[in-house]
């Protein structure tokens, strides 16, 4: 899925990463669903849930539901339902500790775009890019609608700023942690605190969201041979590549190409 910036105050900028329709399954239950992004859910039907540290939250037809950032939460399946679900990556914004889940109504508006949005991708009607701009539209009239107590506002540095820039420019580079605190004149440690004061999660957690998202792109829009996709996001072995692909989306490099042809 090809990315576009929007801008958005205090010069922060909403990134679609990943906008998809799927049929679950199997390989849904027991999925890891983390990493340093924000996730939007709708499914057309019930079946599929998330479970969290205190219970499990079904999926409802009638509602949108949110994931925050690195919230480490596993999905469970017993159904077969077709599910949307966008990536996206809000920077200064995340969620609450205790409420890495949230829901709103679907109804309205947001209820047009969604559908819109579910039949365009389903039938393959538009083109990538009006359907990133119609997942932009959703994600931020959903995220306008969620209370203010669900949201929390990060820490804001330009050294780390520039850092997320750099790791986002060049995913396939290597990265250490004295390297990349030296970039910003603190000592590791402090680095280490500050990236995550400003982004949530830690620079391996980011560079690796960073990494398997542009994979996942990669596999979805062009035809490259998986040992060319793995060198460019800096994967040298590819079993890791595969199992750690599946980890995160669910299902193996080659079945997620498959279904989109």
């Amino acid at each position: 899925m090809e990315q576009i910036d929007f801008d958005i105050p205090d010069c922060r900028q909403l990134r679609v990463e990943t906008v998809r329709t799927i049929r679950l399954g199997s390989f849904w239950d027991g999925i890891l669903l983390s990493g340093g992004f924000w996730r939007i859910y709708h499914n057309q039907d019930s079946g599929a849930a998330i479970r969290t540290a205190s219970g499990q939250i079904d999926l409802q037809p009638d509602r949108l539901y949110f994931v925050a950032p690195y919230s480490e939460l596993t999905g469970f399946c017993r159904s077969t339902p077709l599910q949307l679900y966008i990536h996206y990556e809000l920077p200064g914004i995340g969620g609450v500790p205790d409420r890495p889940v949230l829901s709103i109504p679907l109804t309205g508006t947001l209820h047009d775009d969604v559908t819109a949005l579910e039949r365009s991708l389903t039938d393959n009607t538009d083109a990538t890019f009006r359907q990133t701009l119609l997942a932009m539209r959703i994600v931020a009239t959903a995220m306008g609608l969620l209370p203010d107590n669900a949201l929390v506002r990060l820490s804001e540095d330009s050294r780390i700023v520039k850092i997320c820039d750099l790791m986002r420019s060049t995913p396939g580079a290597s990265f250490s942690l004295p390297e990349l605190a030296a970039n910003t004149g603190l000592t590791p440690n402090a680095f280490l605190r500050k990236f995550r004061a400003v982004t949530g999660g830690t620079p391996y957690q980011y560079l690796l969201s960073l990494r398997y998202s542009q994979a996942a792109r990669l596999l979805t829009t062009t035809e490259l041979p998986i040992k060319e996709i793995c060198d460019l996001i800096g994967v040298s072995d590819r079993f890791h590549f595969s199992r750690t692909f599946k980890r995160i989306f669910g299902i193996s490099p080659g079945a997620y190409r498959k279904e989109t042809e």
